[in-house]
């Protein structure tokens, strides 16, 4: 089985709620200001990441784990694997994660960020209040998405 989380730009809260699903974050704890800036840094390098499949690892019931970039386009996503499925005859089970519900403020501080280079520390500070607050509810969809995928167990 795969499990992909998907929204706007992978690098956002699709990156967020895969970590939380794969234990490098772990639950309640909200991550360390390092990690929080690192993930800064990702959305600033990959925020116009779109449509590449990207790999994080197997859960702890031996699922994979991705996330991919889509837009505003997750139906279609969604249409295109299984079709892709289909025509090469691929039974694998996949579950879908829609992510974008959560990345608003991500997307709205890194897009202003790009436009006006200097008010970085600025959104950078933000992006981390806004880490803080949005962290809590990853944690409480990802723990709502495992309890759907735990009845499904591996192909």
């Amino acid at each position: 089985m795969k499990v992909i989380y998907y929204g706007s730009a992978a690098t956002y809260a699709a990156y967020g709620m895969a970590a939380i699903h794969l234990g490098v974050y772990k639950g309640e704890e909200i991550p360390s200001y390092d990690e929080m800036i690192g993930h800064w840094n990702l959305c600033m390098v990959d925020s116009y990441q779109r449509g590449n499949l990207v790999y994080l690892g197997l859960d702890e019931e031996l699922r994979e784990v991705y996330i991919i970039g889509c837009g505003s386009h997750g139906r279609m996503l969604k249409k295109a694997y299984k079709g892709f499925g289909d025509l090469y005859k691929i039974d694998d089970v996949v579950f879908y994660v829609d992510a974008s519900p959560w990345e608003r403020g991500a997307r709205l501080l890194v897009g202003l960020t790009k436009k006006i280079p200097m008010i970085e520390p600025i959104a950078r500070r933000l992006y981390i209040h806004w880490y803080r607050r949005i962290y809590p509810i990853w944690t409480y969809r990802v723990r709502k998405e495992w309890k759907k995928l735990s009845g499904r167990g591996t192909p």
